[in-house]
C-alpha cells in the first residue's frame, strides 16, 4: 500500500506499508535505509514480510541517494532527520490497527521493531 504525506509546504514524504496475507506474528517493522535515504526499501520489505511481520519503508521525503535535495529546503532536512520515519509508523500502526482491528492498547504492548541499514542510528530514537 503506497501512501504519500505532507505534513509541511515543502514536505513530501512517501512510503509503503505492506502486511502479510497469513502468519502474522503480531508485530510490526519498520525498515530504514542507508546514507542519504531517498528509496524505499523493496528488499527490506520483502524480508519482513517472509518473516510474517506488518512492515513499512519510507523514502525520507526525497529521492535519491544524494545530498542535493537538502540544499534550500529545511523542512526536507527535517523530514530526513526524524519527521518521515515518525509518520511512517504512525501512519502504518493506524492501517495495522484497522485491517485487523488491532486494539490501541495492544499497538502499545506489541514490540515495535527497528531496522536501519545505516542512516546513522538516530532515525531508531524518532520511533
Amino acid at each position: 500500500m503506497l501512501w504519500g504525506d505532507q505534513p509541511a509546504n515543502d514536505s513530501e514524504i512517501k512510503f509503503e506499508v505492506w502486511l502479510p496475507s497469513a502468519n502474522w506474528n503480531g508485530k510490526f517493522h519498520g525498515i530504514g535505509n542507508g546514507g542519504f535515504a531517498g528509496s524505499i526499501s523493496y528488499a527490506g520489505l520483502a524480508g519482513a514480510i517472509a518473516r510474517g511481520y506488518a512492515t513499512a519503508s519510507t523514502d525520507t521525503g526525497h529521492n535519491g541517494g544524494d545530498a542535493s535535495w537538502a540544499l534550500g529546503h529545511p523542512e526536507k532536512i527535517v523530514d530526513y532527520g526524524h519527521r518521515a520515519i515518525h509518520e511512517m509508523t504512525e501512519k502504518a500502526k493506524l492501517i495495522v490497527k484497522a485491517l485487523w482491528r488491532w486494539p490501541e492498547t495492544l499497538i502499545l504492548r506489541q514490540l515495535l521493531e527497528w531496522r536501519s541499514a545505516g542512516v546513522d542510528g538516530s532515525s531508531a530514537l524518532s520511533k
